[in-house]
């Protein structure tokens, strides 16, 4: 019985280990989205106000949106949202947070770091896409530092 569950936990180390590899080559977004890209090239969701696109930052139940997944910015825990993370928006001393992309170009880094030249507050920022992520999408940032 021992063998059988230790080929069971290889097994399933194996297929998580595959299906991470899968999410981190995935890039859903097209040159016109608005979305978020990571200091480590990670994709981290799009902008949008569609809460049920599952690649939107505004998903609680999406990769990007929730708050227990690893690739958002939402969980306090991840490399992405917390306030220690190496690519965190929370990290006020990180030199590589998330840079946000509008119409395929850089319009800055979203960040709690105010001493990066290009930082959008990440505080703002948060606020904007829970109420109006349409007027993110259309450049309209009311979040610079």
């Amino acid at each position: 019985m021992r063998k059988n569950r230790d080929k069971t936990k290889e097994l399933l180390e194996q297929l998580v280990a595959e299906l991470y590899a899968e999410e981190q080559t995935i890039r859903p977004a097209s040159m016109g989205d608005a979305y978020l890209l990571a200091g480590d090239g990670q994709y981290l969701g799009k902008i949008t106000s569609d809460r049920s696109d599952p690649d939107a930052l505004t998903n609680p139940y999406g990769r990007y949106g929730s708050r227990y997944s690893p690739l958002s910015i939402f969980n306090h825990s991840s490399p992405y949202g917390s306030r220690e993370g190496a690519f965190s928006i929370h990290n006020p001393h990180c030199t590589t947070p998330p840079e946000l992309y509008l119409q395929g170009k850089a319009a800055g880094r979203v960040t709690a770091n105010k001493e990066l030249p290009d930082a959008i507050d990440s505080e703002k920022f948060l606020s904007q896409l829970e109420t109006d992520p349409d007027s993110i999408r259309n450049g309209q940032l009311n979040t610079k530092c």
